[in-house]
């Protein structure tokens, strides 16, 4: 679980004990391997997580529920190649900072040009919200 959600392990180990702590999770030695634990939701935990579908489901419906088979197919050839990389590319990387990483990744000189893109967008936005007239939506 701690690697597969991108977590430094004690951060991992933190969140599992306040998990264990307050009621949702139980925790035992895994038979085939002393070192490890295994780890499952309790009755409690299981309610919680049901509760948290439910808030969740409306918002994702409200996005995505009317969207035909064959929509929801291209979205998932689209994105699924990028969430794969970047799932990489975190999981490689996970000790590091985001920005040791950007900077890396882009280069000194796209980072540059990025940040440039992203003040310019910021203060056209600022400029709109006081033009007279201007609702702020």
């Amino acid at each position: 679980m701690i690697s597969y959600n991108f977590f430094e392990q004690t951060t991992g180990i933190d969140l599992l004990n306040r998990l264990k702590k307050a009621g949702y999770i139980s925790e035992r030695t895994d038979p085939s391997d002393k070192r490890a634990k295994l780890v499952q939701l309790t009755d409690t935990g299981k309610q919680l997580l049901f509760s948290l579908y439910q808030r969740l489901y409306f918002p994702a419906y409200l996005l995505f529920g009317e969207m035909s088979k064959v929509d929801i197919q291209l979205m998932l050839s689209l994105l699924g190649p990028i969430e794969a990389k970047h799932g990489k590319i975190l999981g490689e990387n996970r000790t590091r900072g985001f920005n040791d990483l950007l900077a890396e990744i882009l280069g000194p000189q796209k980072l540059n040009e990025v940040k440039s893109y992203q003040e310019n967008q910021i203060m056209r936005f600022a400029a709109k919200k006081e033009e007279p007239g201007h609702s702020g939506t």
